[in-house]
Order: structure tokens, then sequence, then C-alpha cells
């Protein structure tokens, strides 16, 4: 809820109305030229679920902004081009820890990190919808990357084989033909991240308060 104030002042025997939500500059600039206050009317609005609605859709669109293109991209790192090794493990078993961390923690985290990281880059200090938006990408880059992945090992590989015997690149069959198989499995991803991030109430109150 917001408070707005409406104030009469007397400027050279005229009464004129200043608005607190015109600004606090131009609030306080038209009181220093007021001769005399005649009236004062504080009204408290919001209430309702406009705002959250509003802050919902924003914050939603700010994640999947950041974590669709890092989760997507990394799904098909892992299973189209890192090699079976200790790092390709270490990175699977992260993703598998990462996915059962409670929300409290990541929270925690987009407090002491996300918050001060935004502030720096920017005229926000405090809670903010971006850094918001950092945290829950966090929270959602394990499902995508999780579900994409499967989604890519589903495709035949004879889909492969058969792309680069009639003389496409690698990269041509990764994108054209194994990627958009998947895209059912992606577009899943997708509405899981989206219901992932409706249902995270803890963290975002933490660093969007």
């Amino acid at each position: 809820t917001t408070l707005d104030i409406l104030m009469g002042v007397s400027e050279d025997n005229l009464d004129v109305e200043c608005y607190a939500k015109d600004g606090a500059e131009k609030f306080a600039k038209q009181l220093d030229k007021s001769i005399s206050i005649s009236f004062l009317q504080c009204s408290k609005l919001g209430g309702g679920i406009r705002g959250s609605l509003i802050c919902t859709i924003y914050l939603i669109l700010l994640t999947l902004l950041f974590s669709l293109p890092l989760g997507i991209g990394g799904s098909i790192y892992l299973v189209l081009y890192a090699k079976e090794g200790k790092f390709k493990t270490i990175i699977t078993n992260m993703i598998d820890a990462t996915s059962g961390i409670p929300s409290i923690i990541f929270g925690f985290v987009g407090l002491i990190i996300f918050v001060p990281f935004v502030s720096v880059f920017t005229d926000i200090n405090g809670y903010s919808l971006l850094a918001g938006a950092l945290t829950m990408t966090l929270v959602l880059l394990p499902t995508i990357i999780k579900t994409t992945s499967e989604a890519l090992k589903e495709v035949p590989s004879t889909y492969m084989a058969s792309s680069l015997a009639l003389g496409a690149s690698k990269t041509q069959t990764d994108f054209k033909i194994i990627v958009n198989g998947a895209k059912s499995g992606i577009f899943a991803a997708l509405i899981l991240g989206i219901g992932r991030a409706l249902g995270e109430a803890t963290a975002v109150s933490m660093v969007c308060g």
C-alpha cells in the first residue's frame, strides 16, 4: 500500500494543491514557497491483487529472459558437446544437488549477492524485480536444464546419423534436427519453469520485498 498526501498551501494569496505522488522534490519545493498550510488530507491507497499480478508477470518475463538461454544452452552443451568424464559428472551432480536446495537458501543468496549487485549498476537500492529475477534464475535453471536434457536424449540417434550422412555439419544437425526434434520437451521445460516461478514465495519475498 502507498500513502497519498494532498496538501493545500497558500502562495501569494492563492490556494494551491500539491500531491505527494508528484514526487518528493516537487512537494518540498512547493512547501518552501508556501506561506501557510490550509489543509492536509492523507489517503491510503493500494490493496487488491492488481499490483501483485503485474509484478508476478514482470518477474516471470525477466526470469525467463535470463534462465531460458542459459538453461537450453547448458542442456545442449551437456548432451551434445560435453565429453564423458569427471567435469561432466561434477556439473551434472551440481545441477542435481541444486534442484534440492530449499527456496529460503536461494533467497538468502539473492539478498547478499544480487541485491548489492543490482544496486551497483543501477540507481535501485534495496529490493528490486531485477534482483528477484536473477535469484529466480538460479531456482529455475536445474529444472530447465534437466527437462531439456531429457528431451534431447529422447531424439533418436538415427536422426543425427542421417543428417550427417546427407552432408549437414555438426552444428546444423544439432540445432536444426536435434533441437527441433526436442521442441516439445523444451516447451515442457518452459511450462515447468513458469510453474516453479509462480510457486516460489519465500525467495521472492526476501529479494523483492
